[in-house]
Protein backbone atom coordinates (compact mmCIF):
# COMPACT_ATOMS: atom_id res chain seq x y z
CA UNK A 1 0.00 0.00 0.00
CA UNK A 2 1.23 3.36 -1.05
CA UNK A 3 1.37 5.78 1.64
CA UNK A 4 -0.37 9.46 0.09
CA UNK A 5 2.01 12.38 0.58
CA UNK A 6 -0.32 15.46 2.61
CA UNK A 7 -0.94 18.26 0.53
CA UNK A 8 1.25 21.49 1.34
CA UNK A 9 -0.91 24.55 0.63
CA UNK A 10 1.16 26.98 -0.65
CA UNK A 11 0.45 30.05 0.98
CA UNK A 12 -0.39 33.26 -1.30
CA UNK A 13 1.74 35.91 -0.52
CA UNK A 14 0.21 39.54 0.07
CA UNK A 15 0.15 41.93 -2.93
CA UNK A 16 2.30 44.75 -2.44
CA UNK A 17 -0.05 48.11 -1.76
CA UNK A 18 0.71 51.03 -3.34
CA UNK A 19 0.68 54.07 -1.67
CA UNK A 20 -1.48 57.14 -2.49
CA UNK A 21 -0.27 59.92 -2.72
CA UNK A 22 -2.24 62.64 0.05
CA UNK A 23 -1.65 65.73 -2.71
CA UNK A 24 -2.94 64.03 -5.97
CA UNK A 25 -6.06 62.58 -4.33
CA UNK A 26 -6.62 65.84 -3.32
CA UNK A 27 -6.87 67.45 -6.44
CA UNK A 28 -8.58 64.88 -7.98
CA UNK A 29 -11.39 65.75 -5.69
CA UNK A 30 -11.26 69.68 -5.95
CA UNK A 31 -11.84 68.93 -9.69
CA UNK A 32 -14.76 66.42 -9.49
CA UNK A 33 -16.21 69.20 -6.95
CA UNK A 34 -15.74 71.65 -9.52
CA UNK A 35 -17.32 69.89 -12.53
CA UNK A 36 -20.19 69.35 -9.91
CA UNK A 37 -20.17 73.38 -9.79
CA UNK A 38 -19.85 74.20 -13.18
CA UNK A 39 -23.26 71.80 -13.92
CA UNK A 40 -25.02 73.07 -11.16
CA UNK A 41 -24.52 76.43 -12.64
CA UNK A 42 -25.24 75.52 -16.02
CA UNK A 43 -28.56 74.39 -15.27
CA UNK A 44 -29.26 77.27 -12.92
CA UNK A 45 -28.74 79.41 -16.17
CA UNK A 46 -30.47 77.70 -18.08
CA UNK A 47 -33.78 77.38 -16.00
CA UNK A 48 -33.24 81.24 -15.48
CA UNK A 49 -32.87 81.67 -19.28
CA UNK A 50 -36.27 79.64 -19.08
CA UNK A 51 -38.16 81.87 -17.04
CA UNK A 52 -37.18 85.23 -18.17
CA UNK A 53 -38.38 83.95 -22.09
CA UNK A 54 -41.83 82.90 -20.19
CA UNK A 55 -42.08 85.99 -18.37
CA UNK A 56 -41.03 88.19 -21.85
CA UNK A 57 -43.76 85.94 -24.07
CA UNK A 58 -47.43 87.61 -24.62
CA UNK A 59 -50.28 85.87 -23.25
CA UNK A 60 -52.05 84.36 -26.91
CA UNK A 61 -55.68 86.47 -26.73
CA UNK A 62 -56.77 84.60 -29.64
CA UNK A 63 -57.39 81.86 -27.62
CA UNK A 64 -58.77 83.54 -24.53
CA UNK A 65 -62.22 82.43 -23.00
CA UNK A 66 -63.96 85.48 -24.32
CA UNK A 67 -62.75 85.16 -27.72
CA UNK A 68 -63.88 81.63 -27.88
CA UNK A 69 -67.25 82.40 -27.12
CA UNK A 70 -67.50 85.31 -29.12
CA UNK A 71 -66.79 82.69 -32.43
CA UNK A 72 -69.01 79.90 -30.93
CA UNK A 73 -71.87 83.02 -31.12
CA UNK A 74 -70.27 84.20 -34.55
CA UNK A 75 -70.19 81.24 -36.52
CA UNK A 76 -73.83 80.40 -36.75
CA UNK A 77 -75.01 83.98 -37.61
CA UNK A 78 -72.33 84.08 -40.43
CA UNK A 79 -73.46 80.96 -41.52
CA UNK A 80 -77.10 82.22 -41.40
CA UNK A 81 -76.22 85.19 -43.53
CA UNK A 82 -74.76 82.98 -46.30
CA UNK A 83 -77.89 81.01 -46.02
CA UNK A 84 -79.91 83.79 -46.54
CA UNK A 85 -78.25 85.54 -49.18
CA UNK A 86 -78.32 82.33 -51.31
CA UNK A 87 -81.85 81.67 -50.78
CA UNK A 88 -82.65 85.80 -51.73
CA UNK A 89 -80.39 85.29 -54.39
CA UNK A 90 -82.65 82.05 -56.01
CA UNK A 91 -85.90 84.29 -55.16
CA UNK A 92 -84.59 87.14 -56.66
CA UNK A 93 -83.17 84.95 -60.17
CA UNK A 94 -86.70 83.16 -60.27
CA UNK A 95 -88.98 86.14 -59.48
CA UNK A 96 -86.96 88.28 -62.27
CA UNK A 97 -87.25 85.09 -64.48
CA UNK A 98 -91.18 85.05 -64.06
CA UNK A 99 -91.98 88.49 -64.62
CA UNK A 100 -89.66 88.17 -67.76
CA UNK A 101 -91.74 85.59 -69.30
CA UNK A 102 -95.21 86.98 -67.74
CA UNK A 103 -94.19 90.18 -69.41
CA UNK A 104 -93.30 87.90 -72.34
CA UNK A 105 -96.78 86.36 -72.14
CA UNK A 106 -98.56 89.40 -71.75
CA UNK A 107 -96.57 91.18 -75.04
CA UNK A 108 -97.56 88.17 -77.09
CA UNK A 109 -101.33 88.61 -76.41
CA UNK A 110 -101.63 92.00 -77.06
CA UNK A 111 -99.33 91.81 -80.36
CA UNK A 112 -102.11 88.82 -81.29
CA UNK A 113 -104.77 91.01 -80.70
CA UNK A 114 -103.14 94.07 -82.68
CA UNK A 115 -102.65 91.44 -85.98
CA UNK A 116 -106.26 89.66 -85.26
CA UNK A 117 -107.48 93.23 -85.73
CA UNK A 118 -105.48 94.55 -88.66
CA UNK A 119 -106.24 90.57 -90.31
CA UNK A 120 -109.88 91.69 -90.01
CA UNK A 121 -108.91 94.93 -92.00
CA UNK A 122 -107.26 93.56 -94.66
CA UNK A 123 -110.29 90.87 -95.16
CA UNK A 124 -112.51 93.86 -95.04
CA UNK A 125 -110.64 95.24 -97.74
CA UNK A 126 -110.48 92.68 -100.07
CA UNK A 127 -114.41 91.74 -99.88
CA UNK A 128 -114.93 95.22 -101.25
CA UNK A 129 -112.44 95.48 -103.66
CA UNK A 130 -113.48 91.83 -105.03
CA UNK A 131 -117.88 92.82 -105.16
CA UNK A 132 -119.17 92.61 -108.63
CA UNK A 133 -121.33 95.47 -107.63
CA UNK A 134 -118.85 97.51 -106.18
CA UNK A 135 -116.95 97.03 -109.24
CA UNK A 136 -119.72 98.36 -111.50
CA UNK A 137 -119.84 101.52 -109.85
CA UNK A 138 -116.41 102.02 -110.18
CA UNK A 139 -116.61 101.54 -114.04
CA UNK A 140 -118.47 104.02 -114.21
CA UNK A 141 -121.74 102.29 -115.15
CA UNK A 142 -123.99 104.13 -112.81
CA UNK A 143 -122.88 107.25 -114.01
CA UNK A 144 -125.85 108.13 -115.95
CA UNK A 145 -128.72 107.21 -113.70
CA UNK A 146 -128.28 109.89 -111.20
CA UNK A 147 -130.74 108.82 -109.05
CA UNK A 148 -129.75 105.11 -109.27
CA UNK A 149 -126.33 106.09 -108.21
CA UNK A 150 -127.60 108.05 -104.90
CA UNK A 151 -129.32 105.03 -103.81
CA UNK A 152 -126.33 102.94 -104.38
CA UNK A 153 -123.98 105.65 -102.36
CA UNK A 154 -126.39 106.09 -99.82
CA UNK A 155 -126.79 101.97 -99.15
CA UNK A 156 -122.58 101.29 -99.47
CA UNK A 157 -122.31 104.35 -97.00
CA UNK A 158 -124.61 102.98 -94.44
CA UNK A 159 -122.64 99.27 -94.82
CA UNK A 160 -119.55 100.90 -94.66
CA UNK A 161 -120.19 102.56 -91.61
CA UNK A 162 -121.46 99.50 -90.12
CA UNK A 163 -117.79 97.87 -90.73
CA UNK A 164 -116.62 100.78 -88.82
CA UNK A 165 -118.43 100.79 -85.79
CA UNK A 166 -118.02 96.58 -85.63
CA UNK A 167 -114.16 97.49 -85.44
CA UNK A 168 -112.72 100.22 -82.94
CA UNK A 169 -109.16 100.19 -85.20
CA UNK A 170 -111.20 101.85 -88.54
CA UNK A 171 -111.27 105.45 -88.35
CA UNK A 172 -112.70 106.22 -92.18
CA UNK A 173 -113.03 104.17 -95.44
CA UNK A 174 -112.69 105.37 -98.76
CA UNK A 175 -113.29 104.27 -101.81
CA UNK A 176 -111.20 105.90 -104.16
CA UNK A 177 -112.35 106.43 -107.66
CA UNK A 178 -111.83 107.72 -111.20
CA UNK A 179 -112.76 111.27 -111.90
CA UNK A 180 -116.20 111.45 -112.98
CA UNK A 181 -117.55 108.92 -110.43
CA UNK A 182 -118.03 110.34 -106.59
CA UNK A 183 -115.87 109.51 -103.77
CA UNK A 184 -117.50 106.73 -101.79
CA UNK A 185 -116.57 107.69 -97.84
CA UNK A 186 -117.27 107.36 -94.46
CA UNK A 187 -115.76 110.98 -93.49
CA UNK A 188 -117.33 112.94 -96.72
CA UNK A 189 -121.08 114.27 -95.68
CA UNK A 190 -123.60 114.47 -98.20
CA UNK A 191 -121.82 116.69 -100.97
CA UNK A 192 -120.48 114.62 -103.30
CA UNK A 193 -115.90 114.65 -104.00
CA UNK A 194 -115.30 113.74 -107.68
CA UNK A 195 -112.75 110.97 -107.53
CA UNK A 196 -108.95 111.64 -107.79
CA UNK A 197 -107.78 107.89 -108.61
CA UNK A 198 -105.26 109.03 -110.97
CA UNK A 199 -103.47 111.26 -108.70
CA UNK A 200 -103.83 109.46 -105.82
CA UNK A 201 -102.14 106.38 -107.63
CA UNK A 202 -99.16 108.55 -108.86
CA UNK A 203 -98.87 109.63 -104.73
CA UNK A 204 -98.69 106.17 -103.74
CA UNK A 205 -96.38 104.66 -106.22
CA UNK A 206 -93.72 107.57 -106.07
CA UNK A 207 -93.59 106.75 -102.21
CA UNK A 208 -93.39 103.55 -102.32
CA UNK A 209 -90.60 100.77 -101.77
CA UNK A 210 -90.01 99.85 -105.01
CA UNK A 211 -90.98 103.24 -106.89
CA UNK A 212 -93.51 100.92 -108.99
CA UNK A 213 -96.12 99.32 -107.36
CA UNK A 214 -97.79 101.36 -103.96
CA UNK A 215 -97.86 100.06 -100.43
CA UNK A 216 -100.72 98.04 -98.90
CA UNK A 217 -100.14 99.51 -95.62
CA UNK A 218 -98.71 103.45 -95.40
CA UNK A 219 -98.38 106.30 -92.70
CA UNK A 220 -100.12 108.72 -94.59
CA UNK A 221 -102.35 110.07 -97.93
CA UNK A 222 -101.30 113.81 -97.82
CA UNK A 223 -103.19 114.31 -101.25
CA UNK A 224 -106.25 112.59 -100.30
CA UNK A 225 -106.23 114.23 -96.75
CA UNK A 226 -105.99 117.59 -98.92
CA UNK A 227 -108.69 116.76 -101.47
CA UNK A 228 -111.31 115.42 -98.51
CA UNK A 229 -110.16 118.26 -96.18
CA UNK A 230 -109.47 115.18 -94.16
CA UNK A 231 -107.37 115.69 -90.85
CA UNK A 232 -103.86 113.99 -90.36
CA UNK A 233 -103.98 113.32 -86.66
CA UNK A 234 -107.73 111.36 -87.26
CA UNK A 235 -105.30 108.54 -88.31
CA UNK A 236 -102.24 106.38 -87.60
CA UNK A 237 -101.92 104.29 -90.28
CA UNK A 238 -103.74 103.04 -93.63
CA UNK A 239 -104.42 100.14 -95.49
CA UNK A 240 -104.98 100.13 -99.40
CA UNK A 241 -105.99 97.79 -102.13
CA UNK A 242 -106.24 98.07 -105.83
CA UNK A 243 -110.07 96.87 -107.15
CA UNK A 244 -109.77 94.04 -109.31
CA UNK A 245 -109.97 95.73 -112.79
CA UNK A 246 -107.84 98.80 -111.06
CA UNK A 247 -110.38 101.17 -111.09
CA UNK A 248 -110.57 102.32 -107.99
CA UNK A 249 -108.61 101.51 -104.24
CA UNK A 250 -110.22 100.82 -101.27
CA UNK A 251 -108.57 102.73 -98.67
CA UNK A 252 -109.01 102.07 -94.87
CA UNK A 253 -107.96 104.31 -92.10
CA UNK A 254 -106.68 102.96 -88.84
CA UNK A 255 -107.21 104.99 -85.66
CA UNK A 256 -104.85 105.94 -83.73
CA UNK A 257 -106.26 106.23 -80.12
CA UNK A 258 -107.14 102.37 -80.72
CA UNK A 259 -103.39 101.39 -80.84
CA UNK A 260 -102.56 104.13 -77.87
CA UNK A 261 -105.75 102.58 -75.99
CA UNK A 262 -104.09 98.87 -76.36
CA UNK A 263 -100.81 99.91 -75.18
CA UNK A 264 -101.65 101.93 -72.06
CA UNK A 265 -103.93 98.68 -71.00
CA UNK A 266 -100.19 96.72 -71.51
CA UNK A 267 -99.13 97.79 -68.10
CA UNK A 268 -95.52 96.71 -67.28
CA UNK A 269 -94.99 98.84 -64.22
CA UNK A 270 -93.90 102.33 -63.40
CA UNK A 271 -91.43 104.18 -65.93
CA UNK A 272 -91.79 101.42 -68.76
CA UNK A 273 -92.53 102.62 -72.25
CA UNK A 274 -94.26 100.67 -74.91
CA UNK A 275 -94.64 101.56 -79.05
CA UNK A 276 -96.23 101.16 -82.35
CA UNK A 277 -93.35 101.84 -84.71
CA UNK A 278 -94.20 101.55 -88.26
CA UNK A 279 -91.04 100.39 -91.26
CA UNK A 280 -90.94 104.08 -92.08
CA UNK A 281 -90.68 105.39 -88.13
CA UNK A 282 -93.64 106.66 -87.41
CA UNK A 283 -94.79 105.97 -83.78
CA UNK A 284 -97.53 106.31 -81.00
CA UNK A 285 -95.99 105.48 -77.74
CA UNK A 286 -97.34 105.14 -74.10
CA UNK A 287 -95.53 105.78 -71.15
CA UNK A 288 -96.44 104.57 -67.64
CA UNK A 289 -95.69 107.69 -64.86
CA UNK A 290 -95.86 107.50 -61.38
CA UNK A 291 -97.42 110.61 -59.89
CA UNK A 292 -96.15 113.57 -60.20
CA UNK A 293 -93.55 112.24 -63.00
CA UNK A 294 -93.59 114.30 -66.18
CA UNK A 295 -93.45 112.51 -69.83
CA UNK A 296 -90.11 112.09 -71.67
CA UNK A 297 -91.99 113.01 -74.64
Amino acid sequence: VKEKKPKVKKEKQPKAVKEKNPKEAKEKGNSFVNKIKQALEKLGEKLNQEKEGKKDKKPNKLFSLRNKIFISFLIPILFMIVVGYTAYHYAAEGMSQKFTESTQQTTNMTMNYLDMNLSYIQAEGFRYASDSAYENYFLGMMNKDKAGRATFINNTKITLLASQKANSFIENIHFITRSGTPIISTASSTQEIDGNYEVYFEEMVAQSADGKTPDRWIDSHPMLDEHMALPLEDYFITYQMPTINKFAYIVMDIRESAIQAILADLDLGNGSITGFVTKTGKEVVSEILEEGQTSHF
